[in-house]
């Protein structure tokens, strides 16, 4: 890290992303493989979205391959190198949005300023290279960018709420204990993280160990094995959990009936889909809904 960064911490509900600059590098191709860029100290929080890669990414004197659909994040003071070829979404932002700096003359080739270091439990457990499962992440990147293209009124607003889903998106993509399951095979370790990605691509639609077993390659006893012993938690167990989170989402932002809220989370029966929201939240869909939305 460059010397003159400073480090702070910094709670999540704090975090306010402006976009500086989005724009989309599609000349990558053009060079040879292996065929460096010049290297350049990283002034504010930037992420990239490979859109194709066979190339990778030189950061701090470490050399990262990359693939397509791969998230690199970058951190103010480090020192990067693009490796060629590879187009992508670049997005520099201000973490906090009270930098100061100018969005329409932005250029983050230039020597300016290094925005703070910022400790947070979110920001800590994000890696350089992350390679987040499913399409959501590369259709986050691309609305930003149009957005940002836009420039319509109202954009900065969708923009700063797409950049706080990005940033949880990404995290959740690491947050589970994927790295935690000793004695399991990497290959097997993918295989549950791919499956992963296309359970919360499709938490609406119904979900069998069969289908998902196929999707990993696997019988579907020994899959329920692998995944039991990745995740530390049985397979409909994840998938209730994760309905049942994106039920308290749809229950506070939508001012939906408690059937339509069911089947948005892959509940057919509403009654069904109030029974395990009761037994988990220690109230009905209609309570925590009145609790938690002002009307």
């Amino acid at each position: 890290m460059h010397p003159a960064v400073m480090q702070t911490s910094v709670e999540s509900s704090r975090l306010s992303p402006v976009v500086l600059r989005c724009s989309l590098f599609n000349s990558g191709t053009s060079f040879p493989q292996g065929h460096r860029l010049e290297t350049r100290h990283v002034y504010d929080y930037e992420l990239e979205y490979y859109l194709y890669s066979t190339g990778g990414m030189h950061i701090d004197g470490t050399d990262h391959p990359l693939a397509g659909g791969d998230v690199c994040f970058r951190r103010p003071g480090e020192h990067v190198g693009g490796i060629m070829p590879y187009n992508c979404i670049l997005i520099c932002f201000d973490m906090l949005g009270d930098t100061g700096k100018d969005s329409e003359h932005y250029d983050f080739n230039l020597e300016q300023p290094f925005q703070p270091f910022y400790r947070n439990p979110v920001l800590d457990a994000l890696p350089s290279i992350l390679h987040p499962q499913g399409e959501g992440v590369r259709a986050l990147f691309e609305t930003i960018l149009r957005l940002y293209v836009s420039r319509e009124e109202g954009a900065v607003l969708q923009i700063k709420g797409c950049m706080l889903h990005l940033l949880n998106r990404l995290y959740q993509e690491v947050k589970l204990p994927l790295h935690a399951s000793s004695g399991v095979r990497p290959a097997h370790r993918e295989a549950v993280r791919r499956v992963l990605g296309h359970i919360r691509e499709h938490l609406a639609e119904p979900l069998c160990l069969e289908e998902l077993a196929a999707l990993a390659d696997m019988s579907p006893a020994h899959f329920h094995k692998i995944f039991s012993a990745v995740m530390q938690e049985t397979l409909n167990g994840l998938i209730t959990r994760l309905r049942l989170e994106k039920a308290r989402e749809c229950l506070v932002q939508n001012d939906w009936p408690i059937h339509r809220v069911a089947l948005a989370c892959g509940y057919e029966n509403p009654s069904y889909f109030s029974y395990l929201f009761r037994h988990a939240m220690g109230m009905t869909p209609v309570e925590y809904k009145r609790r938690h939305r002002y009307a």
